[in-house]
C-alpha cells in the first residue's frame, strides 16, 4: 500500500551563534510518501519499504535569547538562524512526525 499526503509540524530547537544560545521554535510544511514494500511472495515481486519527507516550507515562528528573555529580531541575524536550521534533517523530522500522527493518509494506491 503506498500513502501520500500532506503534513505539517511544529518543532523546536536550540542554536548556537557567536558563542550565544538561542531558543527557536519553527514550522515545517512539506510532503510526505510511504511504500510498505512487499517482503512475501515471489523474490521478482517483493521489494523493501520506501519512504520519504519533503519539506517546502520552513517558517520560523519565534526567536528567544537565552539572557534577554526577548524575542531576537533583524534580517542577518534571522536569515543566520535559518541557515543553522536547515542545517538540521528537517526532511526525516517532517517524515517522522507524519508516520506518528493520526493523520488520514489518503486514498491507497
Amino acid at each position: 500500500m503506498i500513502r501520500k499526503g500532506s503534513h505539517e509540524c511544529s518543532r523546536s530547537a536550540e542554536v548556537t551563534l557567536d558563542g550565544r544560545q538561542y531558543f527557536v521554535e519553527y514550522t515545517l510544511r512539506g510532503k510526505c510518501y510511504y511504500d510498505e514494500g512487499r517482503l512475501y511472495g515471489p523474490p521478482e515481486n517483493c521489494y523493501p519499504p520506501e519512504s520519504e519527507g519533503e519539506v517546502l516550507e520552513l517558517r520560523l515562528d519565534s526567536v528567544w535569547g537565552e539572557e534577554e528573555g526577548v524575542p531576537c529580531v533583524g534580517d542577518i541575524f534571522l536569515s543566520r538562524i535559518r541557515a543553522e536550521i536547515e542545517t538540521l534533517p528537517l526532511d526525516d523530522y517532517l517524515l517522522e512526525s507524519w508516520m506518528e500522527s493520526d493523520y488520514d493518509y489518503g486514498p491507497e494506491e
